[in-house]
């Protein structure tokens, strides 16, 4: 496990930051700041560097721009009981463009508050996607949905993976099915387990009244294990999370289905360990 970092900043503002930088050799990148008196600077560097003690110092004094996550090497993911499925592909947008997320036709109890909603019906798009040798994609605004291509779900079917529905995605234009591509629906939620939660800034909307909990990016996400149905092997978090107007519950996967995607090599997702207790 690791958790890695990306820092940017100003290099006439941060310069001592900057300098830091130069110095210690970490890679990074940098283009103009119109005007040419400063450089808009960027880089990834993980908390196993060298460097990491007294950089983190300077970025929390500075107060710059860090935006991190964790990573799981292979063997910490194919021995996890379970996993957070995370998109690492993302191509379009749902359809209607304007009204995909407020019209009551395509979900219930959707908070504009929160964005915490209930999804009724299938999504719609206004093309076949490309998917560029990916097997699993996400669409914009929609980053908590996943959709798959038919052979994912022909291999689920096999092997008997259970916790899911299969969801045609709709053409906008014309009204029949996407070939490519089809949703990866989630009907099951866990109990109420999440734990270490005030660790998450939990917030109750003032609208809907569910509460929401920050992002979970530090670790390993720690649960109740009594709250997995054990007969299930896809299943989403009966907590929401997310910030803003972003709501979104995660999506666990069970061993089976981790060691099925590695096994066959399918690209467009990543894990990030669960620890059941």
């Amino acid at each position: 496990m690791n958790i890695k970092h990306r820092v940017s900043f100003n290099s006439k503002k941060d310069e001592v930051l900057f300098h830091f930088v130069i110095n210690a050799n970490i890679k990074h990148k940098a283009s103009e700041i119109p005007g040419g008196k400063s450089k808009f600077v960027w880089f990834d560097i993980t908390e196993s560097d060298p460097n990491w003690p007294e950089l983190s110092q300077l970025i929390q004094t500075l107060k710059v721009v860090d935006i991190y996550d964790t990573f799981f090497s292979k063997s910490e993911i194919l021995n996890a009981e379970w996993a957070r499925l995370f998109s690492t592909y993302t191509e379009g947008y749902p359809q209607p463009f304007e009204t995909w997320i407020t019209d009551p036709i395509n979900y219930n109890n959707n908070c504009r508050t929160c964005g915490t909603f209930q999804q009724v019906s299938n999504f719609q798009i206004d093309q076949e996607p490309t998917l560029r040798g990916h097997d699993f994609m996400t669409l914009n605004w929609a980053v908590s949905t996943f959709f798959c291509t038919p052979k994912v779900f022909e291999n689920f079917e096999s092997h008997q993976i259970k916790g899911y529905e299969t969801w045609k995605v709709i053409l906008t234009k014309t009204g029949s099915p996407v070939q490519k591509i089809s949703q990866l629906f989630v009907p099951n939620e866990t109990a109420s387990g999440l734990l270490n939660r005030d660790e998450l800034a939990p917030v109750k909307c003032s609208q809907c009244n569910i509460t929401r909990y920050f992002h979970h990016q530090r670790g390993v996400m720690q649960y109740k294990r009594d709250a997995f149905d054990p007969d299930l092997d896809i299943i989403r978090s009966y907590e929401w999370f997310g910030s803003g107007r972003d709501g979104y519950q995660e999506v666990f996967v069970s061993n089976r289905v981790i060691k099925l995607i590695i096994e066959y090599g399918w690209k467009g997702v990543r894990f990030k360990v669960v620890k059941l207790v």
